[in-house]
């Protein structure tokens, strides 16, 4: 005769369903934990890359009023055409120096590259470069001549990095580089009135020293431009030249330092009143953005900041 369960075998069997439908509901919950976490993952990376991307992409582009006016490209060709580009940077941008041979250890000096920038076609950034540099052409594709305007704009700027901020704007070999004016210890803007007088600030307003005395002015003094490079003392103006097969050389002219062009306001670094393009007519333009010096001091001020800018061009 066959033994009867007890009561307490089906208890068992019970409980363990019971077990097996809990453990199988854990075991789900931990596999969409597991997916879930996976797809964050993913995401962030992707987020972090995409980031790291766009904060060292320099865009340049064409403003509405010169929209079916003006065309931009990498190449001498005008092909591909469009109306935004960028120009890509390093992963990493930090003190680096206009000045040949006078750059940081294991980093190549702007000058140094100068020749390759400019003869380059779209960006140009090796693993030895802390700066963003590159080449393009811009065309009037209308059938009349145009008055273009250029504007670079600073949109951010954190921790004082305009302060350390160079921008060479090349124009058919035409070299400008443009700074924010040059500084105090403290980094605040020094400023000189009409008579070359050192204006000063307090809290009781603005003074400059007669001797030892505080003369009470108004502010109406203007920036002092930065040398280009101010720690190379007494480094002159180069320009681009060409010799008589046509290849570039840099050319020092004179002797005395070298000024930088003021940025145009807190807002803008460049914003001209335009310059006449004719019909047809191709500019070729490179740009090269870096944070002059060596000094490991100054570079701590600003360690972490940010800054961002944008080229663009309209027609009047």
């Amino acid at each position: 005769m066959a033994n009867t369960p007890k009561s307490s075998d089906y208890t068992y069997v019970l409980k363990n369903k019971r077990a097996r439908r809990d453990v199988k509901h854990r075991r789900a919950i931990t596999i969409v934990a597991i997916i879930l976490l996976i797809l964050l993952l993913g995401v962030g990376i992707f987020y972090g890359f995409f980031t790291a991307l766009e904060v060292n992409k320099f865009k340049i582009y064409v403003e509405g009023s010169g929209s079916k006016v003006l065309r931009l490209s990498y190449n001498n060709t005008m092909i591909p055409g469009s109306e935004l580009i960028e120009i890509v940077g390093p992963d990493k941008m930090t003190n680096t120096t206009l000045a040949s041979g006078k750059n940081i250890a294991g980093s190549t000096s702007i000058e140094d590259r100068l020749i390759e920038i400019v003869t380059a076609e779209g960006s140009i950034t090796t693993v030895d470069d802390f700066f963003i540099a590159g080449t393009f052409y811009m065309q009037n594709i209308t059938d009349e001549g145009r008055n273009v305007t250029e504007t670079i704009r600073l949109d951010q700027a954190t921790l004082g990095t305009e302060t350390a901020l160079r921008v060479m704007l090349i124009r058919n070999d035409e070299i400008k580089v443009y700074a924010a004016g040059k500084t105090d210890p403290d980094g605040n803007y020094i400023y000189h009135d009409a008579e070359g007088r050192r204006i000063y600030s307090d809290e009781e307003g603005y003074y400059y020293l007669n001797g030892e005395e505080k003369v009470r002015v108004e502010k109406n003094g203007s920036r002092v431009p930065e040398e280009v490079v101010p720690i190379a003392s007494g480094y002159a103006e180069r320009r681009l030249a060409r010799n008589e097969d046509g290849e570039y050389y840099i050319e020092k002219t004179g002797t005395s330092p070298w000024m930088s062009e003021l940025f145009y306001d807190d807002e803008y670094v460049v914003r001209t009143e335009g310059a006449y393009v004719e019909s047809g007519e191709k500019v070729r333009y490179s740009i090269v953005i870096w944070f002059e010096g060596w000094d490991s001091d100054c570079v701590d001020k600003i360690k972490d900041g940010a800054v961002k800018l944008t080229l663009s061009f309209g027609c009047e």
